[in-house]
């Protein structure tokens, strides 16, 4: 018996096997449009980022950095974890793991992605791909003969792959291949891998008519179904809005949307309120009900050129009133190309280089699980606080709070609600829970009762705008692992707590003085007084464990100021100076050396031989004052008795271990030295009353914010020697919104005249129209709360003076600058009506459109703009 059934069994495993039902997709979308979890039927609700370290540049980066590409994803996606993150999408080059004929490459691409989804599979992120990118891998390096792969979409391009049928079949193929590929680490196909929730077909295509765009949607979804695929297909549907029918009449389970509110690549940071600009997503189709029928996913969005932290968690509930169910980000920067922000200068987001936005990616992911589909908050400002999460551009800031977490980006006085039963704090600088001068993130969460594992990231200053033109040369970040003394109100640990270092290499072991701890980066074990926890390092937690520690070397090789000099500050009025100093010491000693302007100079004497030497008397010597320390931070304040009209001219002295270092100019040494030669920073002081100077386009004009500046923008020169104007040129007027804007933020260069800014009678522009026509304009100031107030001028042909009493500013429409994408977006502000508060004002927004008779939109218009300011 034993024998007839062991030869059985031989023989069994010889036989041909009959194929094998593909496994059941892990999500689904049910006729509501909604993606379903297909074990319990519950809502998705996915939030994460789009990361690219297995292509393009940032994998060639890596390359030439020596850092093999699995100990980055090691890294990033242990960071992806720490962060709360559950969700991952990314565009697939096609061309780097493909040939001309459209067969799937093994290659190390391939292996790459491979190695990131068992990663990520591991820290628990649910993945949408789009296999389909279509062009090449040459970004930021193109036209540096880079190598973009074999792949069918080299001859094709983007057009041609989506109008050329020649291509169909090649798609097809490699759209079946692709899904059916075995991932070499987890030993399942990716049609298989119930980690994956779904496909997008392509990443961002451009259709132009209805009926090739259903049969080609329909004929990718095809060859991916028909390669046994169940699982959930997306197609984009915020690119191509003229045929938006077609997308909604294909076979698409589920639209793709992307959104960048702030636009892309405006070459510097980003400054003013934008909240007013994410108030909603409004999708132009959302009520057709063919769309209800169908799921919701946002595969790219960023807060582009901004680094405040204020503004991912109001996308994020944006996203969730608009039905949507899985968000990613674009893109995380790899911890190994962060510090020079090479891959994507628009983008900035990292936790160890950017630590308070990754924070607010961190609060926007709370919010997009808690803000149910489709809930409304209404308008801002209401909106800015919903669901435990409270928004403040003043304070840029973004925490949540509720009984059992407390996340913040900022500094913030809110308390929990119920400190006893937190399991969970994360966040930057001071709080009623945590007191931390440092510039690092850190996070504290619960293991058990009187047991907490802390862990404190290294301090990150930005020595320049990451946003800025991007060199592999530039380091646009520097670290500094710092100690810092970190005060933890935690009821649960109580005082005089112990701590234990965790990650390897922290040998830490020490007790608490009361509540306060002296903490270096690295993971950390905290007790109660009296117990002994039974945690090791090697324990899992949740998605991670407790001895993981990521975090880049120091790389602040020598002292770093950071400081922007104020143009103008107001005679008789206190002065304060800050500073952010970071170097390879903690605590170094500054000091501010200041050159004051002189009193006027009295009459020379009659007899000159009274004068001794001839000469006049010799100059007074500097002011020089400590400047007092918080964390990085450093301040000193210029009494306002001894600023008087004149120029100011002032440098920032550290001092080290390794002597003294003079700042703008990084001179070895001090500004009272023989020999030191180093440039200053200057401020003018004007008398009180002065006009206030808001916009010159000798130096403003490269940071203004428009719609398309290269087309419609230029420096040329004014009516004086030496000056300079800024050209605007609108035309086409007659399409779209009829207007065309630009918008300059002037509050970093106006602190210092606040008092003559709130006291402000006019408005005034110098320039001219630069036709023979006179010029019709609205000149407006935008406030702190995305309000503008403006009036209508005539602007005529000869270079002059135009003056608007800001008694006649009245509330405006004012364009959301720059519009974004995707186009459907709304093109006006919609900010609520309140009265002026001119000390608010922040931004001066400059018009060609409103007010315009319609006839004169087709002619061209143009004005040349030399300074506005406020008298």
């Amino acid at each position: 018996m034993r024998a007839a059934l062991a030869s059985a069994l031989i023989l069994a495993a010889f036989l041909p096997r009959a194929p094998a039902a593909p496994p059941p997709a892990s999500a689904y979308v049910d006729g509501q449009g909604v993606l379903r979890w297909s074990a319990s039927g519950r809502e998705i609700t996915q939030f994460g980022v789009n990361y690219t370290a297995p292509f393009a540049f940032s994998f060639r980066a890596h390359a030439r950095l020596g850092v093999p590409i699995t100990t980055a994803i090691d890294a990033d996606t242990y960071h992806m974890a720490r962060l709360g993150l559950d969700a991952y999408r990314v565009h697939v080059w096609d061309r780097q793991i493909s040939d001309a004929e459209g067969n799937v490459l093994a290659n190390e691409h391939l292996a790459a992605l491979d190695y990131l989804l068992w990663r990520l599979e591991q820290r628990r992120v649910k993945i949408v791909l789009t296999p389909l990118q279509f062009g090449d891998a040459g970004y930021p390096e193109a036209g540096a003969g880079v190598d973009s792969g074999p792949g069918f979409s080299g001859k094709y391009g983007k057009a041609g792959c989506l109008q050329d049928r020649a291509s169909w079949p090649l798609q097809e193929r490699y759209l079946a291949q692709f899904v059916s590929h075995v991932n070499a680490r987890t030993g399942l196909a990716l049609k298989d891998d119930p980690n994956i929730i779904g496909f997008e077909v392509c990443n961002e295509p451009g259709h132009f008519e209805y009926a090739p765009t259903v049969e080609y949607i329909n004929t990718m979804i095809g060859a991916i179904r028909g390669a046994g695929c169940a699982k959930p297909i997306f197609y984009n549907m915020s690119h191509g809005m003229p045929v938006a029918q077609a997308y909604l009449d294909s076979q698409a389970q589920g639209g793709t949307f992307q959104w960048y509110p702030s636009g892309l690549v405006a070459g510097h940071e980003q400054w003013g309120n934008f909240l007013p600009s994410v108030d909603d997503y409004p999708i132009p189709f959302a009520a057709n009900p063919k769309f209800r029928t169908k799921a919701k996913i946002v595969y790219e969005f960023d807060t582009a050129d901004i680094g405040r932290t204020y503004l991912y968690p109001a996308m994020a509930r944006s996203f969730r009133s608009a039905g949507v169910q899985f968000a990613t980000q674009f893109a995380y920067d790899p911890l190994y190309l962060a510090p020079y922000n090479t891959e994507y200068q628009t983008h900035y987001l990292n936790l160890a280089y950017a630590p308070q936005k990754a924070l607010s990616l961190m609060v926007a992911a709370e919010a997009f699980r808690r803000v149910p589909r489709f809930q409304r908050y209404g308008a801002y400002p209401a909106d800015v606080s919903f669901e435990g999460v409270r928004l403040s551009y003043a304070e840029d800031l973004a925490e949540l709070v509720t009984a059992e977490k407390f996340l913040y980006t900022n500094d913030t006085s809110t308390a929990p609600p119920a400190p006893a039963e937190l399991r969970q704090v994360a966040g930057f600088g001071h709080s009623p829970v945590v007191d931390y001068p440092g510039r690092g993130a850190y996070f504290l969460d619960r293991l058990e009762p009187g047991v907490w594992r802390l862990e404190v990231m290294p301090d990150a200053v930005w020595v320049s705008d990451p946003f800025a033109k991007a060199s592999p040369e530039k380091v646009v970040c520097r670290i500094a692992w710092n100690e810092w003394p970190m005060r933890i109100e935690l009821p649960d640990l109580g005082a005089d707590f112990r701590a234990a270092g965790l990650n390897e290499g922290n040998s830490f072991s020490g007790q608490a003085a009361g509540t306060t701890l002296a903490v270096r980066p690295g993971a950390y074990l905290l007790s109660r007084r009296g117990l002994q926890p039974q945690w090791k390092p090697s324990d899992r937690w949740g998605n991670l464990t407790l001895r993981e520690f990521v975090a880049p070397p120091a790389s602040a090789d020598r002292p770093y100021v950071v400081h922007d000099a104020e143009p103008e500050a107001t005679a008789g009025c206190d002065l304060r100076l800050r500073a952010t100093v970071i170097g390879p010491e903690a605590n170094p000693r500054v000091a501010l050396v200041a050159y004051l302007p002189r009193d006027p100079a009295p009459p020379p004497p009659e007899n000159p031989r009274q004068q001794p030497g001839g000469g006049g008397p010799p100059p007074p010597p500097p002011m020089t004052v400590a400047m007092t320390p918080s964390g990085l931070d450093y301040s000193a304040v210029i009494p306002g008795g001894k600023i008087r009209p004149g120029a100011l001219r002032y440098f920032i002295v550290v001092q080290n271990s390794a002597g003294a270092t003079t700042f703008p100019s990084q001179f070895p040494g001090r500004p009272t030295d023989w020999d030191f030669f180093g440039a200053a920073w200057q401020t003018r002081i004007v008398a009180p009353g002065s006009p206030v100077l808001l916009f010159d386009a000798a130096s403003d004009s490269d940071r203004i914010t428009s719609q398309v500046r290269e087309r419609h923008y230029r420096v040329v020169p004014a009516d004086q020697p030496g000056s300079s104007a800024l050209e605007m040129t609108a035309s086409g007027l007659e399409r779209g919104e009829h207007d065309e804007s630009f918008r300059f933020f002037f509050a970093h260069q106006t602190a210092g005249r606040l008092s003559d800014l709130a006291a402000g009678r006019t408005l005034v522009l110098y320039g001219r129209s630069a036709t023979n026509e006179a010029c019709p304009i609205q000149l407006a100031l935008v406030t702190a709360d995305g309000i503008a107030y403006g009036a209508p001028v005539s602007i005529g042909p000869g270079f002059g003076r135009y003056a608007v009493p800001v008694s006649a500013l009245a509330q405006v429409r004012s364009p959301n600058l720059p519009h974004g994408y995707p186009v459907f977006l709304h093109y006006w502000s919609s900010a609520p009506a309140t009265p002026l508060a001119l000390g608010r004002a922040e931004s001066v927004l400059v018009s060609i459109g409103p007010g315009m008779d319609p006839a004169a939109y087709p002619q061209d218009h143009r004005i040349e703009i030399e300074r506005i300011w406020l008298e």
